[in-house]
């Protein structure tokens, strides 16, 4: 009997690795490519060094993944569902990725995502990541990403994940801004770089229970059970031999 409760354990445990993890991430992915770039040199031009990257120039493409804490920040009803940065920033950070040239913008400092009903009609969704940045300690990193269509395309809320691609007559925009507040070498804007965006899509998870370990758990409940039952059958057999004899 113990060794039955035994296997129970385990097949409920390796039951529930299979069930879908509740997470409080979720994910926002924009794409699309650049319109123009500004650095400490000036405008972005293809080959050269752009601020903080070796080349920016219009034409490339980017993708921005953020990722957001549900649980954190203020929640606003709907229709408006937004998660804001008061009391505390629900934002993971952001990963900005341009033509393989990768930023990563923090977002203990500042994190909005937003989805509701757009001014003159229409649905919108953005994100926006902000903090410090740290190489300097006295700048900021910020990127914002928001997309408005007028003829209700977008779902109704973030209930579930959702892809979308920019219509005709969508509005959207996008912008990495880059700020070096150092005094001592009076420097200013190290990036300021504008996105047109193509699509976006929402995830409501990220983290997910990973099915090998739970088919790990799985398979070994049935090779309990399987041990189990050949004791059994050998037990069996033995006493059989002897009662012949």
């Amino acid at each position: 009997m113990k060794q039955l409760k035994v296997v129970a354990v385990l097949l409920c445990a390796a039951l529930a690795g299979f069930l879908p993890a509740r997470a409080s991430t979720v994910q926002a992915v924009f794409s699309g490519t650049v319109t123009s770039g500004f650095g400490a040199g000036g405008v972005c031009q293809a080959g050269q060094q752009c601020g903080i990257f070796s080349s920016i120039y219009p034409g490339q493409p980017y993708s921005v993944t953020y990722l957001f804490d549900t649980n954190l920040g203020t929640h606003f009803p709907s229709p408006e569902e937004i998660v804001g940065s008061d009391p505390q920033s629900p934002s993971l950070g952001a990963i900005v990725n341009i033509e393989g040239q990768i930023f990563n913008i923090g977002g203990s400092n500042f994190g909005d995502l937003g989805f509701g009903s757009a001014s003159g009609g229409g649905r919108s969704f953005g994100a926006i990541a902000k903090d410090v940045y740290l190489p300097v300690g006295r700048g900021s990193a910020e990127i914002t990403q928001s997309i408005t269509n007028f003829t209700n395309a977008l779902p109704t809320s973030l209930s579930g994940p959702f892809s979308y691609s920019v219509q005709p007559g969508d509005f959207g925009s996008g912008t990495l801004r880059i700020q070096d507040f150092n005094i001592q070498t009076n420097s200013g804007w190290l990036n300021d770089i504008s996105f047109i965006i193509d699509s976006v899509a929402y995830s409501g998870e990220v983290n997910p229970t990973p099915v090998p370990g739970a088919a790990l758990l799985f398979a070994s409940g049935i090779g309990a059970w399987g041990l189990i039952g050949w004791r059994r059958k050998r037990k069996s057999v033995v006493q059989l031999a002897k009662a012949t004899k």
